[in-house]
């Protein structure tokens, strides 16, 4: 139950981080409405990157500092998991 709590909470930050980038993008006029930016903001913080929206110029450097928050952002989410992991069998053991 501990384990299922940390991966949820750890899933929310990582969707209230997405969703920070989709305003940011929203506040740069990147784009006009919400779902694009929130689908350009998801695909670009997981590295997915399907390149069917494309932003030009610096905004293109912008967007790979997301990518690669999004990719530190999961490797911290796995250490976060595996330490409560590791924690809650630490404590079975004693």
């Amino acid at each position: 139950m501990v384990v299922s709590a940390v991966v949820l909470l750890m899933f929310f930050a990582s969707v209230a981080e997405v969703m920070t980038w989709a305003l940011v993008y929203r506040w740069l006029g990147v784009f006009s409405e919400g779902e694009p930016a929130i689908y350009f903001s998801m695909v670009t913080y997981t590295t997915l990157g399907y390149g069917d929206i494309v932003l030009e110029g610096s905004l293109r450097l912008l967007s790979s500092f997301q990518a690669a928050i999004g990719i530190i952002m999961f490797g911290w989410t796995t250490a976060v998991v595996l330490a409560v992991v590791q924690r809650l069998y630490q404590n079975r053991r004693d």
